[in-house]
């Protein structure tokens, strides 16, 4: 009897070692599932802040190119003779002209392929981003299902 009893004592003490154990590997899993989550959404913000980066980049790209295309279509007009530029403007040297205007055309083209390398980059962010709330979400359901 008293050996049954001692039995069932250790029989019983396993059986809520067990129960414990379980419910800490669930709280332990739930754990690891949080840090996972913090850590991807501390990614996600520095992702963000990136792109925001890169986008205000891009704005004052495109608008140092707006400015240079504008000053490039005035100068040509204000030396047009329709608009009496020969009469109003100083003499220039045509090799210095020429010169001037294949500057300005480079310059809009570097300006250009600047703008695509950087919404290129912006549109690779924006899929960053997208992957990790994906995985954000994921985890955020793995987390439910273990609750229930």
């Amino acid at each position: 009897m008293m050996k049954r009893m001692l039995w069932l004592k250790v029989i019983g003490l396993f059986v809520l070692g067990f129960y414990f154990s379980t419910i800490s590997a669930q709280q332990s899993g739930q754990l690891i599932i949080e840090a996972q989550i913090q850590d991807l959404e501390a990614s996600l913000l520095r992702t963000t802040q990136h792109q925001q980066s890169v986008f205000q980049q891009f704005q004052m790209l495109q608008e140092i190119r707006r400015f240079e295309v504008a000053q490039d279509s005035f100068t040509t007009l204000s030396q047009s003779p329709q608009a009496g530029g020969t009469l109003n403007s100083p003499i220039v040297d045509y090799d210095d002209a020429v010169r001037a205007k294949q500057d300005r055309q480079r310059k809009l083209q570097q300006y250009t392929l600047d703008l695509e390398t950087l919404y290129q980059r912006f549109q690779e962010l924006e899929s960053e981003k997208r992957m990790i709330m994906e995985q954000i979400d994921l985890l955020n359901r793995q987390k439910k299902q273990k609750v229930e």
